[in-house]
């Protein structure tokens, strides 16, 4: 059985986001479709990520558009807590 830990490399892996999933990084890339938009990566999406991708990890859902639609619903449904940079992009899908 995979650990979530290695879940989570072949996560990163295979979506091409690098060894630390671009945690440490200043900015991300969003995209919308080929369209890509930047987003700073502040302290608070930093913190609702972390739960973001492991919430990819756990469902299944790809990070295509269409991925992304279904775990901002699965994360709107499971709700989002005080995690208001989730909120906010959850919705906005």
């Amino acid at each position: 059985m995979e650990t979530m830990a290695t879940a989570l490399r072949r996560y990163f892996d295979e979506s091409g986001f690098g060894e630390d999933g671009g945690y440490a990084s200043d900015w991300v890339d969003f995209k919308l479709g080929p369209l890509p938009f930047p987003l700073p990566n502040t302290e608070a999406r930093k913190r609702a990520v972390r739960f973001h991708d492991l919430h990819h990890v756990l469902t299944g859902y790809r990070t295509d558009l269409t991925g992304e639609f279904e775990i901002s619903a699965w994360e709107i449904g499971a709700g989002c807590g005080d995690f208001h940079a989730a909120w906010v992009l959850n919705l906005s899908a």
